[in-house]
């Protein structure tokens, strides 16, 4: 029996959605089943080897042209069928493996190959390594290219020793995010994931000891910035300057474990999806209940719940009409205590179902004071953590589609929870129809009964198409009454009749039943909305056709979330730009296109960093969707933006040459001056390269990129420090305006500090960095919050912490400066205290700079005696009682006395 059409056309669309899926993954990928015999192979796999999937309709096939050799093709083979063979039997991944392959076109690369057994098909992803075995292969050679190829590899090459790293290239800066000095300083399992920290240390501290290990693996790491990555790594026992040594090749596979994730997640979800439609279409009354079974056990199989049900209410939501439950081996059911739930007793409840529509709780403890009902029986029924996902029609709960785990605490994601709002609808209009079959076979008298009362829209019409029969739900989907409906045409309601006529038509003639969706009208009451209509033939007592009948869905919703959906694939939801993915298609798009000339532009925002690590992540938000409203601003509606990467952009310029191109450079240049004159306390600063590709050329446009994005970083270098210079310049003029301390302070810590300082005989550089510290040790607090700088009254405990930041917010500014980089280490030590109760390290006594020993006398003696925000100023005598109470603890006991002379021998004026 073929699949309905509406079923044919979701699997259509399925299926495109895997190949649009596919033919963007990162990696080259071939679909084959259990006979090895090639089904599919996308664009990347192609570019890859040369080979279409025509050449590879066998894996044998292949064999024979890619491995030519016939010694190495034997044991190519060998290899490859022995691993096959058992992912096929355990159904699991097999480990990588590498095989050099000729290409079509003669040259020889190598590939890594990963195979992911699913069901009947089975899963190969392809990564060109050859870099990496070049790498490899050069290393053994001799230490001087090591060098060379080490530092101009894009690939993480590191040595550690004695557990800690002693040699990094800029890559392994790259994909841990530390510096090398920081690397230094670090033992090598330091940024390994804690679930796999374990592993790594004891295979690491064997390869330097000179033991053996695994050679590769996969492993997750955790950057200096929180960010996790996939990374796969190749080790070896080394010698290092005499020394056992480990030695590591790493390089960053998060794109393609994401991608194999995506994909594996993908067609879960879609033979889920599948699997539930099959055993629901065309289900008889009697098969009901045991097809509904049958689903909640794979659904609650497929989520790896403990129990799943489905509650369904009688119309007046006061009792639970019919209940279908699956429970995992070991966990009891409850069936004899749902069926008797009165819903007026369960308020909490029946409100969030109503109004949020999904109940999601991890722990119990979540619940509200209002919910303790609930909570004592979900508590009494050993649940730890719930899913309820409600079906409701006309503003009555009609059913609840639940998962509970009693195992264990669980999350259920929102991905997860999309899939099952759509399985729970799936379901609910089963039981909804099959309710309906089975009242209208027992009487016609209930017949129009039924139908006014069913969720759907039901209509009938006549040959001509002029309805003669609806329920009122068809009329509320229209937005019109049943005096307005009866008698209009159905082609009066669609934008295009033709659309819908012609299915019409094929019943006709047929006789056989059709569903046609994404249908659009235009409502009465001013709505434009989209339909899914079944139609059935109608015939009269001779059996000859009367008309037309059927059902009416409203699927806006369900069609502008899939909108939704597609627009986000290529989008990016910071900016509204178009995302990575979106322009990697455009470049393949325009590279085989009649559009040349093209010119790209790559552009860098500088000082992202900086600015998230002072002002925070929203002030740089706030920069990204400024910087892409100038570039919007700038160029034509035929040219393609996109955002590429955090701070990174690239413009594609189709039919340009670059005289044009380096014009509107110019544009973008001229308009981010025009900004930065009226937003100076944040300026914009963008690196920009260009190039240009003609068909002529003997490159490409993916050359024309990389050229561009070369010439982008060679104009980042050139502008040197000079873009960060300009940043902080305006973050001290913002700290200047923003006046949060009391007029005239730091010339009067100037004057205090130059004081004590001369009188213990400070030198000449000390003296000037104490009067340049005393001006600017507070720049941190540029990044602090207006409402916990100017706070009327003590902080609290999360204030008290925010403000304690602004040290080394302070120092990261500072060292990004030519001008205060000399006093980055002191503005990071001015609130230490003598008996090391400070911060933000912690130290104590002389380990404390003394100009920042003298800076904390100074500053606190002039903060008590001048009025700020949360206090009125002390009088000078009060002050000085509370230096010497807290000298030898918050300040050092021989500056307290010098200090206390000083203002004896009338040298500072109280």
């Amino acid at each position: 029996m073929s699949p309905p059409g509406n079923m044919k056309e979701e699997l259509r669309k399925t299926e495109e959605k895997l190949r649009l899926f596919l033919e963007a993954a990162p990696a080259g990928v071939v679909i084959i089943d259990r006979k090895q015999n090639g089904i599919y192979a996308n664009d990347k796999f192609t570019r890859l080897t040369g080979y279409t999937i025509d050449d590879i309709s066998t894996v044998e096939k292949w064999w024979k042209l890619a491995c030519p050799d016939e010694d190495y093709r034997d044991y190519v083979r060998r290899t490859w069928t022995q691993a096959f063979d058992t992912a096929i039997l355990e159904q699991k991944d097999i480990e990588p493996a590498e095989y050099s392959i000729c290409c079509k076109d003669g040259t020889r690369v190598w590939i890594e190959f990963r195979l992911a057994p699913l069901g009947e098909l089975n899963i190969v992803l392809l990564s060109d390594i050859t870099a990496r075995k070049s790498v490899e292969e050069e290393l053994k050679e001799s230490e001087a290219k090591f060098r060379i190829l080490a530092e101009n590899s894009p690939i993480a090459i590191m040595i550690y020793q004695e557990d800690y790293f002693v040699y990094s290239n800029d890559a392994g800066e790259l994909i841990s995010g530390y510096s090398r000095e920081e690397l230094y300083k670090m033992r090598f399992w330091d940024f390994i994931h804690p679930d796999y920290k374990t592993l790594v240390k004891k295979r690491g501290q064997s390869r330097q000891s000179g033991g053996t290990a695994p050679q590769r693996y996969d492993f997750k790491i955790i950057t200096k910035t929180g960010e996790e990555k996939w990374v796969n790594l190749s080790g070896a026992t080394t010698v290092f300057k005499g020394k056992n040594a480990g030695f590591i090749v790493a390089i960053d596979i998060t794109d393609r474990k994401e991608a194999v994730n995506a994909l594996a997640g993908q067609l879960r979800i879609e033979r889920l999806v599948s699997e539930v439609s099959g055993a629901l279409v065309n289900v008889t009354a009697e098969q009901l209940n045991e097809k509904v079974q049958y689903v909640l056990e794979i659904c609650g199989q497929f989520m790896e719940a403990d129990r799943n049900y489905l509650l369904c209410f009688d119309d007046e939501n006061i009792k639970v009409e019919d209940y279908y439950e699956w429970c995992a081996e070991g966990i009891p059911s409850q069936s004899d205590r749902i069926i008797d739930i009165s819903t007026k007793q369960r308020q909490w409840w029946m409100g969030r179902l109503l109004n949020d529509g999904v109940i999601n709780i991890y722990n119990l403890d979540e619940l509200p004071p209002e919910a303790s009902r609930e909570e004592k029986e979900f508590s009494e029924q050993g649940i730890e953590s719930f899913l309820q996902i409600a079906v409701t029609r006309e503003g009555k709960l009609r059913r609840v589609f639940g998962f509970d785990s009693v195992r264990g605490k669980r999350n259920w994601t929102v991905e997860q929870v999309s899939l099952l709002k759509v399985i729970a609808e799936i379901i609910s209009n089963v039981i909804s129809k099959n309710r309906a079959e089975k009242a209208l076979i027992k009487s016609e008298s209930r017949y129009r009964e039924i139908l006014a009362t069913m969720e759907e829209g039901y209509y009938e019409v006549d040959l001509a198409g002029n309805f003669t029969f609806f329920n009122d739900s068809l009329c509320s989907i229209f937005g019109c009454t049943r005096d307005q409906l009866m008698g209009v045409n159905y082609k009066q309601l669609y934008k295009d009749p033709k659309i819908v006529f012609e299915p019409y038509n094929r019943v006709y003639k047929s006789g056989m039943p059709e569903k046609t969706a994404n249908l659009p009208i235009a409502t009465w009451d001013g709505r434009h909305i989209y339909i899914e209509v079944s139609i059935t033939l109608k015939q009269d007592q001779d059996g000859q056709p009367a008309g037309f009948r059927g059902v009416v869905r409203d699927i806006t919703e369900r069609k502008h979330y899939e909108e939704r959906l597609k627009y986000l694939s290529f989008h990016d939801q910071l900016t509204d730009l178009y995302n990575r993915a979106y322009f990697d298609n455009e470049l393949n798009r325009l590279n085989a296109s009649r559009e040349y000339p093209i010119t790209i532009i790559a552009c860098d925002l500088d000082g992202l960093k900086l600015i998230n690590d002072t002002l925070g992540h929203g002030s740089g938000d706030r920069l990204l969707v400024n910087c892409a409203g100038i570039l919007k601003e700038v160029l034509r509606s035929s040219d393609v933006l996109a955002r590429v990467g955090g701070d990174e952009f690239a413009i594609l310029l189709p039919r340009t040459d670059y005289y044009l191109g380096k014009g509107i450079a110019k544009r973008i240049k001229a308009r981010v001056d025009y900004y930065n004159r009226s937003h100076g306390n944040l300026p914009l600063s963008i690196s920009m390269g260009l190039a240009t590709t003609d068909n002529n050329d003997s490159g490409n446009i993916f050359d024309a990129y990389k050229e561009a994005d070369d010439l982008m970083y060679r104009d980042k270098i050139h502008k040197g420090t000079g873009a960060k210079s300009q940043i902080i310049s305006s973050l001290m003029a913002a700290l200047g305006e923003r006046d949060y301390i009391t007029e005239g302070h730091a010339s009067r810590l100037e004057e205090l500090c130059k004081k004590i300082g001369k009188e213990i005989g400070l030198s000449t550089k000390q003296l000037s960095d104490l009067i340049l510290l005393a001006h600017v040790h507070d720049l941190g607090k540029v990044g602090i919050p207006d409402k916990i700088l100017f706070k009327e009254g003590p902080l609290n405990e999360e204030e008290w912490k925010t403000m304690k930041t602004h040290p080394e917010k302070g120092h990261r500014i500072a060292s990004a400066s030519k001008d205060l980089k000399d006093i980055a280490d002191l503005i990071l030590k001015h609130h230490e205290h003598w008996d090391g109760q400070g911060y933000p390290e912690g130290i104590k006594g002389e380990d404390i700079p003394v100009e920042c020993r003298v800076l904390a006398i100074a500053d606190a003696y002039d903060a008590m005696t001048s009025d700020r925000p949360y206090r009125k100023a002390m009088h000078p005598d009060e002050a000085i009682a509370e230096l010497r109470k807290y000298s030898g603890k918050q300040f050092d006991p021989s500056l307290i006395n010098v200090f206390l002379k000083l203002i004896s021998y009338s040298k500072i004026e109280c």
